[in-house]
């Protein structure tokens, strides 16, 4: 077979015992410390890894280091043991071809006869067994009658059950080590402290039962109520205990932190209402605001147009102005030049037509100043001594004019000329008529 690490070999070996065996946690631990304790002192003083190396003298110098140490003759026999155990299981897995550590003899030990304590010393000692002394004196004196009538250890007494009591034969079954079992006889002292110890028992047990019972409703309630709480969030839920166990205290916290969560969740509550409220009336202004807004805007528009209507309406007015004033001093160049081939006498028409001209721009300025202005604007223009007389008025309504000539038997009518000298006249009017029209 294959050599292995020695450390894998012993963990091996100690599981072969807690399963197989049986063994103790105290012997497993023991048995540990010892096997680790010796393959280190192989890796370092022997200066060998392989089990198929170590010979019993190795076995002989490692008991002698513990000699060295300050060991016993107990504790090397312990740990010799532990080794000769090891090495036995090694052989008849196939690691070694035989058991070196047989060839190492056990150190002698000296005999000596136990101390144990006489038959009216362990009296004096079961029969003190005060009540103020002991957590329970029913309890440990069966424990001491048990240990000492039957001689028993203390780990086969705690591993006792009730059914390894056996009454009608007078003894009890006990486990030793390795899960050996054996009876042992039950003493009269015995037999009587264990049935004080289990009627006594059977009262305290049924006694715990009530309040096991009691203290599980209590728990049940109290767990109803918190999963009531949990499902529906209802704030108002309180347990209904009142006791001063472990359980009412529990329920006195519980019922303290649902009135807590329940302020804190009503104190949410009137701010998120006051928020609301809040929100609402900022809502309202606003919608106030954007009302005015829309007024303003509607107000500008419609001051934006009429200021647009009266720039376009200025803006004809001056062009015909301007046409008007074309015309007018083409009928003045027309009236002058009729005067030079007429005779004296028609003089007076050609003045006549002067003064219509100049009654079509006193017509045209009041026109600029109505629409500046928006109100009634009438103007009166008289020519002067001894030539004619123009009057031009305005309303609201638009622009009316109407120029005449009255002296010297010359006047202008809807269109055309009276006579040769009444052409500028004539022409001054119609341009007015035109531009009366247009506005």
């Amino acid at each position: 077979m294959t050599a292995a690490p020695l450390a894998t070999l012993v963990d091996d070996y100690l599981h072969v015992l807690s399963a197989e065996r049986g063994a103790s946690t105290h012997t497993l631990r023991a048995y540990r410390r010892e096997l680790h304790d010796f393959i280190e002192w192989l890796a370092g003083e022997a200066a060998t890894l392989n089990v198929q190396a170590v010979e019993h003298t190795h076995i002989r110098s490692y008991l002698g280091t513990l000699y060295h140490r300050g060991l016993s003759k107990a504790s090397a026999a312990r740990a010799l043991a532990s080794i000769r155990s090891w090495f036995k299981w090694l052989a008849r897995t196939g690691y070694v071809e035989q058991n070196v550590a047989s060839l190492v003899a056990t150190p002698r030990l000296p005999k000596h006869l136990p101390r144990v304590p006489s038959i009216e010393q362990m009296n004096q000692v079961v029969d003190t067994v005060a009540p103020e002394d002991a957590g329970w004196p029913a309890r440990d004196k069966a424990i001491l009658e048990l240990l000492y009538g039957c001689g028993i250890r203390n780990a086969e007494l705690v591993g006792l059950n009730l059914d390894d009591i056996h009454w009608a034969n007078e003894a009890i079954l006990v486990r030793g080590k390795g899960q050996k079992q054996r009876y042992v006889p039950l003493g009269d002292a015995a037999a009587i402290a264990v049935r004080a110890y289990l009627a006594e028992r059977s009262a305290l047990l049924a006694a715990s039962q009530l309040l096991i019972r009691f203290i599980l409703t209590h728990l049940l309630t109290l767990r109803d109520v918190m999963l009531h709480v949990e499902k529906s969030g209802d704030l108002a839920a309180r347990v209904p205990l009142e006791s001063r166990d472990e359980v009412g205290q529990m329920a006195t916290a519980f019922n303290a932190m649902q009135a807590g969560y329940q302020r804190v969740v009503g104190t949410v509550a009137q701010a998120a209402g006051r928020l609301d409220e809040g929100a609402r009336s900022l809502a309202n202004s606003m919608g106030q605001v954007r009302q005015g807004m829309l007024g303003q805007q509607s107000e500008t528009d419609q001051a934006a147009t009429a200021i647009n209507e009266m720039s376009t309406t200025v803006h004809h007015i001056a062009q015909h102005a301007a046409d008007t004033r074309d015309q007018s001093q083409e009928a003045d160049r027309l009236a002058d030049f009729r005067g030079l081939h007429q005779p004296p006498e028609r003089g007076v028409a050609g003045k006549a037509g002067h003064v219509a001209a100049a009654g079509v721009d006193l017509s045209l300025q009041a026109g600029r100043r109505r629409v500046a202005g928006r109100h009634r604007i009438d103007a009166h223009a008289v020519a002067t001594p001894g030539g004619g007389e123009a009057c031009a008025h305005a309303d609201d309504g638009g622009l009316g004019r109407r120029v005449g000539m009255q002296r010297h038997g010359a006047r202008a009518g809807d269109g055309g000329y009276v006579d040769d000298g009444a052409a500028g006249a004539a022409r001054g009017h119609a341009a007015a008529e035109g531009e009366a029209a247009h506005i």
